[in-house]
């Protein structure tokens, strides 16, 4: 589909693409409401029958958080991360972070490693980059970006994400066996 020329629509436009893709919704009054992220799919149980008792196996769910930028680069911030992984944690739900380059082709969608891994992505071979409050991001960087999380001086906690290309994401969710 043509990319709106007004950023406010292609955002919009961004979010209903990445719904449509992972079969999720866009979250009302994302932003500016109680629930945070622009999409978000929730939990849904399949049953495995084991021994004659049915045991609930959920399936992949994730809260995304959906970025539009005209610019040639995405600034990309701890803090930003920090509150969607926040959510998401909480709910049981996997962080997404998806961002459009206007006018240019490369989506890229920002996973924890270790998601990426499960999925079936190489994240050994890529380059590292260290982040403490943020880093600028480009269509076709594919890296992984680590998180230094600060308690005042101390290093807290530290945390690897991947960034890779959104359309390669959305390929490995819907062959996973877990994606409903």
């Amino acid at each position: 589909m043509p990319v709106p020329v007004n950023k406010h629509k292609a955002a919009k436009r961004f979010e209903l693409d990445i719904a449509e893709d992972l079969g999720a919704r866009r979250v009302f009054l994302s932003g500016a409401g109680m629930e945070k992220a622009d999409v978000r799919k929730k939990t849904r149980y399949r049953y495995l029958v084991s021994e004659g008792i049915a045991v609930p196996m959920p399936t992949l769910t994730f809260r995304v958080e959906a970025k539009t930028t005209k610019n040639e680069y995405f600034p990309f911030r701890t803090v930003d991360w920090l509150d969607l992984r926040r959510v998401a944690d909480a709910s049981a739900e996997m962080p997404v972070f998806a961002v459009r380059f206007l006018g240019q082709h490369g989506d890229i969608a920002i996973i924890r490693s270790g998601m990426a891994f499960e999925l079936g992505f190489r994240v050994h071979d890529l380059n590292v980059v260290k982040l403490k409050k943020s880093t600028m991001l480009r269509p076709r960087d594919h890296v992984c970006v680590e998180i230094a999380i600060m308690r005042g001086s101390v290093l807290h906690e530290t945390e690897n994400l991947v960034t890779l290309p959104y359309v390669d994401f959305i390929e490995k969710v819907r062959k996973h066996a877990d994606f409903e």
